[in-house]
């Protein structure tokens, strides 16, 4: 009895340690499979955040969210790296740009922006769409060496307002219901092939406005300071206000009527 009581034991222990080797084998393979979760998650956000952001309605891009964009070196030199990146944009027919800046508009039927800049100035761009308006600005710092937008919209651009030393230009007919045209600071716009009932330009400060190939039925002119504006093309009634040491060149237009023309100071209307 005493033998088989001793065997027994001996039994059990082993069974025991057999039972504990399985038990350590299986939390072994638990923990694989938990790491294995984790790299295919961390891999999984790191393509969301890379991937592009598409802007709705009365919605912002912040420093922030553009700095997850996945951007594209386009240029290198020794003091900046260049990159560029694009996204869409909800519905627009304003634009409004208060930052020293390249910009060209592009008519098709999309809406959408392509920036390029350094990587530090983009971290302060504040892009944002809101009321069917197209905002675009930069906070903090604003020391940088190069920053141009493409942007895409249709041709029923109804308002364009430009500040700082912006220069913006199109790339494709505008054919919108009527035009606004505010330029200010050092700003400079040149528009090509415009066809609206109602087109209005006002200049002030150092800006200056080329129009080529217009076409509407009132146009109004404001021009101040040391601003300039030329247009081309023809009119059916025209309105004319200069001040400061302004110019405004209608050389090129053809006005059926003149209702309002008042010029002060050393400004000057060249006809």
């Amino acid at each position: 009895m005493f033998i088989l009581i001793t065997l027994l034991s001996i039994f059990m222990k082993k069974v025991s340690l057999f039972s504990n080797i399985i038990f350590l084998l299986l939390l072994l393979s638990a923990c694989n499979n938990s790491t294995s979760e984790t790299k295919q998650s961390v891999s999984s956000d790191s393509v969301s955040a890379s991937s592009s952001v598409t802007l709705n309605n009365d919605s912002s891009l912040t420093a922030n969210s553009f700095s997850q964009q996945s951007i594209t070196q386009v240029n290198h030199s020794a003091d900046n790296d260049i990159y560029t990146t694009e996204m869409e944009l909800s519905k627009f027919n304003e634009v409004e740009i208060n930052c020293a800046s390249e910009v060209e508009y592009v008519t098709n039927n999309e809406y959408a922006i392509k920036i390029t800049t350094d990587e530090k100035t983009a971290s302060n761009l504040d892009i944002n769409v809101h009321d069917q308006k197209l905002r675009i600005s930069l906070t903090g710092n604003n020391n940088y060496n190069y920053l141009k937008f493409t942007i895409y919209g249709t041709s029923k651009l109804e308002d364009v307002e430009l500040t700082s030393a912006c220069s913006f230009r199109n790339n494709g007919d505008l054919n919108p219901r009527g035009l606004d045209i505010d330029c200010n600071g050092a700003s400079m716009i040149t528009l090509n092939n415009i066809s609206t009932s109602e087109l209005n330009i006002d200049c002030d400060g150092a800006s200056s406005a080329n129009i080529n190939n217009a076409s509407c039925n009132n146009l109004d002119i404001d021009c101040n300071g040391a601003s300039s504006i030329v247009i081309i093309g023809q009119c059916r009634n025209a309105e004319f206000e200069a001040n400061g040491a302004s110019s405004i060149d209608i050389k090129q237009l053809n006005c059926s009527k003149i209702t309002k023309e008042e010029i002060m100071g050393a400004s000057t209307l060249k006809k």
